[in-house]
This record gives C-alpha cells, structure tokens and sequence, in this order.
C-alpha cells in the first residue's frame, strides 16, 4: 500500500509544491525579458501545463492545486504517523520497499524548508526519517549524490516556504 502512494498522486503533488517554492522563479529568471518568457510558455505542446505554471508562478501557494498538494502530503504525514504508532517502520519492523518509496518525498520537504510539517507535531514521523538518515543507504543514495544544478540549495531559495504553506494547513 504504501509503495503504491508516489503513483496514485503524491509525485505530481511533489512537483507542483517544488514548481510553487522554487522552480517558478528559476524558470521566469532563465529569461532576459518578459517577451521571451511569455514566446516560450505560448510554445508549449502542453498548454493546460504552461497555464497552471503561470498561475503558480504569479500566486504560488495560492493556488487551489497547490494547496491540494500541500494538504496531500499533510494526509500522507498523518497516515505515516499514525500507521508508525505499534511498529519500528511503516511495513513491519524492518525497513522495507515502504521506506524506500516514500524517503525521496520527505527529503524534497525538508529540502524545501518544510520540514516543520513532521518535526512539530509528528514525533513518529520526525523518529523514523531521522531512522532513515542514519541508514548507510541514505548516505549512498541521497547525501553522496551531488546534483550539478539547483537540487541541493532548494533550501536556501525556498526560504520562507514554511510562511506561505502552515496557513493552508491551519485551515485545513
């Protein structure tokens, strides 16, 4: 069940949060000018895509399908603590598929800034990604793998995320 979840919709709500932190402005700055930007999302193939990339760049977290991303992963982070209530990991009491399907997304949060979606208020949760990071798998896979472009400062340019994402999730 749980190494189905990045499929049935967690993935592209990944996306749409990190497109709404960070990948928006990147996108908008690769250009020298706004006449540039706007020839390049009218070439699109994709133009429902190019829309919802506008809409969130103008309004970032304002945007109902980011939001729904936002509060995705506030269900999934329930479901994690709840499901890590009588057991060491989320499938059993070894680290399993479960583990490795699900690291890469609370990775992408923490990296965001966005961390504090687990670390307040979800101790078991906050327990078993810390559990993860003390893995030497976690080391091989995540730490010694060096992106050559933005990946490892998505923290540094989505400053201030976590202002924009606790009021979706206070009134959720």
């Amino acid at each position: 069940r749980w190494a189905r979840i990045p499929d049935e919709g967690l993935h592209i709500a990944c996306a749409s949060i990190s497109f709404a932190a960070t990948f928006a402005q990147q996108l908008r700055a690769g250009f020298k000018d706004e006449t540039s930007f706007l020839q390049r999302m009218a070439a699109m193939p994709d133009q429902a895509r190019a829309e919802r990339q506008l809409k969130i760049l103008a309004n970032r977290f304002q945007v109902p399908l980011v939001q729904d991303a936002v509060r995705l992963h506030d269900r999934l982070l329930a479901d994690m603590e709840a499901g890590l209530e009588n057991r060491s990991w989320l499938a059993g009491e070894a680290y399993s598929l479960a583990e490795a399907c699900l690291t890469p997304y609370l990775e992408r949060l923490d990296r965001l800034g966005l961390s504090p979606m687990w670390e307040d208020s979800r101790p078991r949760v906050a327990d078993w990604f810390d559990r993860i990071r003390d893995r030497p798998s976690y080391t091989t896979a995540i730490t010694a793998f060096v992106p050559a472009t933005y990946d490892d400062r998505l923290k540094e340019r989505g400053e201030g995320v976590w202002l924009e994402v606790a009021p979706i999730l206070s009134a959720a």
